[in-house]
């Protein structure tokens, strides 16, 4: 774990993290009984930089402004409806990855159970790039 933190410490620019979870690695890998105190150490240090980290992204998130959220039951063309389901169709069977943004049109078109249903699922097999299986489930979006 040491090794992951480190690298996804580097990641997001958390260099002092990442400088910890390396030295606690390295430690890690002595495997030597007389090297337990040092772990410790380092084990210690990295625990209280990661919980300074996690609050410091916490406290940034805080202050970022999300957009509003799109009305639910965007009134949408039937024509404009069928050639966006037409485009996300044509992107599916390309695998191409403006299925993406495509799907994000057509969510909120309708507030009725079953299409909300299968837009969820569509994004999640899309955000898989699974474009087979979301292919499949435009089918019912199209009846």
């Amino acid at each position: 774990m040491a090794h992951t933190l480190k690298g996804v410490a580097g990641n997001i620019g958390a260099m002092a993290l990442s400088g910890l979870s390396r030295d606690l690695e390295a430690q890690l890998k002595k495997k030597a009984p007389a090297n337990m105190l040092l772990v410790d150490k380092y084990l210690e240090s990295t625990d209280s930089e990661l919980k300074r980290t996690i609050t410091a992204i916490s406290h940034a998130l805080a202050q970022i402004k999300l957009p509003d959220a799109p009305p639910a039951n965007r009134q949408i063309d039937p024509q404009a409806f069928q050639q966006l389901v037409q485009q996300l169709e044509t992107a599916l069977k390309e695998y191409d990855t403006q299925a993406s943004e495509l799907l994000s049109q057509l969510e909120g078109a309708s507030d009725e159970a079953g299409f909300v249903q299968t837009v969820s699922r569509m994004r999640q097999l899309i955000d898989a790039f699974d474009y087979s299986g979301a292919l499949a489930l435009l089918e019912h979006i199209k009846n």
